[in-house]
């Protein structure tokens, strides 16, 4: 017969030791992965805002000839019927300027819960 053998618990200390160690790998892998979430939703609502602008843009260029007739400072309001993953609307402000060349501002504001992004764009209408 074997005499039976000593355990000194040396598994069992290691695992104890390793606890901390996995908690603060796990806390900062937590943490990077919030700053990834809050990275992807800026960026989200940049692109939001730049295709509210685009879409915009494509309005202006459709509808040049109001644009040039509106006095200075009329602004128009567009809201897109569906945005995906935002809210937003888009508002163009004819400003004040010379018979042969026409400024308008283009603002796009995309918003996600309290988090909100504004693109400006000035265009040139020539008539």
């Amino acid at each position: 017969m074997k005499p039976p053998r000593k355990s000194s618990g040396f598994i069992l200390l290691a695992a104890i030791a390793l606890l901390p160690l996995v908690s603060i790998g796990i806390g900062l892998l937590t943490r990077y992965t919030h700053f990834l979430i809050e990275q992807t939703q800026y960026r989200t609502l940049q692109a939001e805002a730049r295709n509210l602008a685009f879409s915009a843009h494509t309005w202006v260029c459709l509808h040049k000839q109001e644009l040039l007739a509106a006095p200075p400072q009329q602004t128009w309001t567009l809201e897109p019927d569906s945005i995906p993953s935002a809210q937003g609307c888009c508002r163009i402000t004819r400003l004040s300027g010379q018979t042969h060349a026409v400024p308008v501002e283009l603002e796009a504001v995309a918003q996600i819960g309290r988090r909100k992004y504004t693109f400006r764009q000035l265009l040139i209408l020539t008539r």
